[in-house]
Parts: structure tokens; C-alpha cells; sequence
């Protein structure tokens, strides 16, 4: 998570050592994103059409699993979807007329053709969600920019908060409805020095914990995932100090201490949300009180897509050189 946020070249040459940034969306300055009006079909036709070729599979939402939680005393929802990154050629034409000039000019930035891949995907996923949420054309959907980068629909439309992480070709986005959310993702892997990372990102308690863990490593990422889904759904960036936030390391999840200003932990939830390769980690609002969860959506594209922008060749592996390049995420 960062302030200014690096163009995909400067991205592509910081050291997958390092807590680095994952930072999508490039050079934001609270730009907004133009509504696309396609020569050829409309992105609506294109998705509502299950027999689309250059789709070449279904784009389908997932049934949904209730899972009741309790935050204060008020009622929302949380949807989460997981989904597959990666499509085919074709798909992914199909996918690139749902984006806006701006966004069009954004993926050619990218070195990479799976960055670039991911992020036109990715974004146009994005789209197609919101505007199931919000019952309208995903050519409509605006999105703005927080002081950090954090993106949000224009004008608080509708409602819907959102939140996306992704980790390899594997994502999530998180929907909620009048309440701050935040989502991590980090696939099972295994990482070199656990104990060097984190010295610069648990608190004292936490790497106390660390080292009575049978799992060392599953506690660490879920530690991790924990304090950056908290993080993003506060949208501060940097000025988050990750050493004074306290979370269980266990399978439960748990908020102990924030170390923010006017941020109890007792005001939010954390959740741990199974998923088949990876730890995933949701942190909800004051106002949250119930959640419903996806379950996994196979690959092939039925809803492929998510996480805009994203650097996935930093993603790709946390332990890529010899420490393990643990990837900080931005506040999406």
C-alpha cells in the first residue's frame, strides 16, 4: 500500500526481497474512469450472451453459502467471490471492449503480456460484479479514487463498498453494503525466513505466537492476510503501522489492537474464509453483521476476472529470492 502509486515499469523493478508495493491502477491522483461506448457489441450484449464465442465458457454468479456474524447490532451483507484470473485469447478480447479509454491506455503500460492480460480481465470482472450489485450496464460503472488510491463507485453509489486482492492467478473481491471492507489473498507456498518478515511487519505479540506455532508458516500468512485486509478496508496506505496492529494467528480470526487513533478493534471483525489453495482473510466494518461467502469458481472463465492492474509478476510467489518477497497490497 503506498501514496503515490508507481507506474507498471517502476513496479516491474523493485526487488521481490522487499515488502514492496503491489500497487495497481497507476498514478491515480482521483482520476475517474470514462464510461466505454463500444463500435462494436455492448459489453452488457457481450456478457448477457451465455453463448458468446469469444467468451468460449459461461459467466455465471456462484450460489451463495449464509454465513451469520455478529458486529454491533445493525444488518448488512458481504458477497465474496473467487475467481480465475486467467482466460483464454479470445475471452480475453471479448473482455477488453467492457473497458473505458482510460483503462484501455492504462493496460497498454504494462511490459507484460500477462499483466496486461490480467489487468483487462481483471477489470472488466470488476465491472461485471458491480453492476450485478447495482442492477445496471457495466459501461455505466465510474469509479473514483481515495487520497491513497483506495478505489470506490462515484458518488457512493448504491451503497456498495468493495475491496479486491489477488495472488497468483487466483482472486477475490469482497462487496459489502454501508460498511468499510477489506479482503487479503495468499496462495500456500513456502517461504525461506519467516521469522526475518516478521520482524518488520508483526508485533511484539504476534512473533511471540509465531514462535509456539506448530505451522509457522500458515500462522505468518495468516497473520499477514489479516492486518492488510484490515488495512485496505481503511484505505490508509503507508501510514498504516503494521507492527501496532495485533491479530490472532490461529485459525481464528481475531482483531487484539489496532494502534490507530480512534479505530477500536472491538469496532470490526476479522474472518477467515476457506478456500481450496490459499488463506484468505475478510475484515469487516463497525456495521457489518452478516456475510454470505461464494464458493470456489472453477477455472475456464465462468466469472473470470478481478483484481485491476494488478503487478502479477510480484504476486506471482511470495519466496521468489532467498528471504521470500512478501507482497504489500494496496488498499483496493
Amino acid at each position: 500500500m503506498q501514496r503515490a502509486w508507481p507506474t507498471p515499469r517502476q513496479r516491474s523493478r523493485r526487488p521481490a526481497a522487499m515488502i514492496a508495493s503491489n500497487a495497481t491502477e497507476t498514478a491515480m491522483s482521483n482520476s475517474i474512469t470514462e464510461p466505454v461506448t463500444p463500435d462494436q457489441r455492448s459489453y452488457a450484449a457481450v456478457l448477457s450472451d451465455l453463448d458468446c464465442g469469444s467468451l468460449g465458457e459461461h459467466i455465471r454468479r456462484p450460489s451463495l453459502a449464509t454465513r451469520s456474524i455478529r458486529v454491533g447490532a445493525s444488518f448488512t451483507s458481504l458477497d465474496l467471490w473467487y475467481v480465475d484470473l486467467d482466460v483464454t485469447a479470445d475471452a480475453l478480447n471479448c473482455f477488453r471492449q467492457g473497458l473505458s479509454r482510460d483503462e484501455l491506455a492504462r493496460a497498454e503500460r504494462f511490459h507484460s503480456d500477462l499483466h496486461r492480460a490480467r489487468y483487462i480481465v481483471g477489470r472488466a470482472t470488476l465491472r461485471r460484479v458491480l453492476a450485478d450489485r447495482l442492477g445496471c450496464s457495466p459501461a455505466t460503472i465510474r469509479l473514483s479514487y481515495g487520497r491513497n488510491g483506495k478505489p470506490m463507485l462515484e458518488g457512493g453509489r448504491g451503497h456498495v463498498e468493495f475491496n479486491l486482492a489477488h495472488s497468483g492467478g487466483d482472486a477475490v473481491i469482497a462487496l459489502a453494503d454501508r460498511a468499510a471492507v477489506g479482503v487479503d489473498i495468499e496462495l500456500h507456498r513456502p517461504i525461506s525466513d519467516v521469522e526475518s518478515l516478521a520482524r518488520l511487519v508483526f508485533s511484539d505479540v504476534e512473533r511471540r505466537e509465531l514462535k509456539l506455532a506448530p505451522d509457522p508458516v500458515s500462522a505468518f500468512l495468516n497473520g499477514w492476510t489479516r492486518k492488510e485486509a484490515y488495512v485496505k478496508a481503511l484505505g490508509i496506505g503507508l501510514t498504516a503501522p503494521l507492527r501496532e496492529i495485533t491479530v490472532s494467528l490461529s485459525d481464528g480470526a481475531a482483531l487484539f489492537s489496532t494502534g490507530l487513533r480512534d479505530r477500536s478493534a472491538s469496532y470490526w471483525r476479522l474472518l477467515s474464509v476457506p478456500h481450496p489453495r490459499a488463506v484468505v482473510a475478510v475484515a469487516l466494518g463497525p456495521r457489518l453483521d452478516r456475510a454470505t461467502t461464494t464458493g470456489w469458481l472453477q477455472s475456464k472463465g465462468e466469472l473470470p476476472g478481478l483484481n485491476p492492474a494488478v503487478n502479477c509478476h510480484q504476486m506471482r510467489h511470495i519466496s521468489t529470492t532467498m528471504n521470500g518477497g512478501l507482497q504489500r497490497r494496496n488498499p483496493e
